[in-house]
């Protein structure tokens, strides 16, 4: 995916604002955050998967498609819960980032009142 979308910003057939949003998008997607959620929900993503094919197989036996659906329960708060790590360490071996990117706050907008709608006493100038 990275390479397609360096592919589409370097291309001079392009837009302008194609080329702009796929690079700004590359540039997004190379976070170590985007990589950690994308191993974590790949994980979740590919046991949902698994289970749903398995649930709707017809010949499946009704205890085995209870014991999968249990062990999904299981997965979640046992197993994922205990990966932070391996997740975080993958995630740094995709992106090739080692530091989270740095907390980046929003400026509040300043709203001033209309002077009509101000009703302050009037100023006496000398």
């Amino acid at each position: 995916m990275e390479e397609a979308l360096e592919e589409i910003s370097n291309d001079l057939e392009q837009k302008d604002i194609v080329k702009i949003e796929s690079k700004k998008l590359n540039e997004s997607m190379c976070t170590l955050e985007v990589a950690f959620y994308a191993n974590f929900w790949n994980d979740i993503l590919e046991r949902f998967d698994l289970t749903s094919h398995l649930s709707q197989d017809p010949k499946i036996v009704l205890q085995t498609a209870v014991n999968a659906l249990n062990s999904l329960l299981s997965y979640f708060v046992q197993e994922i819960r205990n990966k932070y790590e391996e997740y975080e360490e993958k995630a740094k071996q995709m992106s090739g980032l080692k530091d989270y990117a740095p907390i980046r706050y929003r400026k509040k907008n300043v709203r001033l009142n209309s002077l009509n709608n101000n009703q302050t006493a009037a100023t006496q100038l000398i």
